[in-house]
């Protein structure tokens, strides 16, 4: 009888320790995915928030050329070896009294 009941205990044993392991690993495994998975969003999250910045560095240069060529003397620069300004020439006009 006290060789049975060693025997179960043993196998008793056995399946603890292995269902101890067992139950460490997963833990470990499901740690380390979570933990790379953070330090993956957080530089996704940088990444974004730099592309963000160099976008709007992008638009405000884009507004200040906008601005620049709508101007009026960019375009009176640009226009001026191109178009003569027309002026008109002084007619003398004479009005006689009937």
């Amino acid at each position: 009888m006290r060789r049975n009941n060693k025997k179960n205990k043993n196998l008793y044993n056995f399946i603890v320790y292995s269902s101890s392991m067992i139950i460490v690993s997963l833990f470990l495994i499901c740690f380390l995915t979570i933990k790379n998975q953070c330090i993956k969003i957080n530089s996704e999250i940088t990444e974004m928030e730099n592309s963000l910045i160099k976008n709007t560095n992008i638009i405000k240069d884009l507004q200040k050329e906008r601005e620049y060529y709508l101007s009026e003397t960019y375009i009176s620069k640009f226009m001026g070896d191109i178009m003569l300004v027309a002026i008109p020439e002084p007619e003398i006009i004479n009005i006689t009294n009937d």
